[in-house]
């Protein structure tokens, strides 16, 4: 691999840029940077709306989901109900107190993105999404190998 793919998908400068933007944010609200994701992706995605789905998405161990979901009920910000057909999973719904958080949160990716993309055509973006697809799919693999075949 070349060096920029390594720093790309090691993703340090991303995640160091990304919480700088968010610093704010979290302190506003006394969330943490995870919480603020969880509460994103339950808004944008209400039918993934379990902790095996939250999981699954972000890529969060599952008792740190626990630990999210549990303290954003406690706040308020999420609701909490078992399923019909099966009680032992639950499902997680964002309040109205999110709105402000998550739109905050929608600007600041909206923001990010024009201006990490500015000077890269619409060809290269369409490129870049669709070799991006493909490393996620490759990794996804991976992730379900046993970890001695990478050795």
């Amino acid at each position: 691999m070349t060096k920029n793919e390594i720093a790309l998908l090691r993703g340090g400068q991303i995640k160091y840029l990304l919480g700088q933007q968010m610093d704010s944010l979290c302190k506003k609200y006394h969330l943490r940077m995870a919480d603020i994701e969880v509460l994103f992706y339950l808004k944008n995605n209400p039918e993934e709306n379990t902790a095996s789905d939250i999981q699954k998405s972000l890529h969060i161990n599952k008792g740190y989901v626990s630990q999210i979901v549990k303290g954003l009920c406690e706040k308020g910000y999420l609701t909490v109900t078992a399923d019909e057909k099966d009680r032992r999973y639950m499902h997680y719904n964002v309040t109205d107190k999110t709105h402000d958080i998550t739109d905050a949160h929608q600007k600041i990716w909206d923001t990010l993105g024009t201006r990490i993309f500015k000077d890269v055509s619409p060809e290269d973006r369409e490129v870049f999404d669709r070799v991006m697809v493909t490393i996620c799919k490759n990794i996804d693999e991976i992730t379900n190998e046993p970890a001695a075949r990478l050795i």
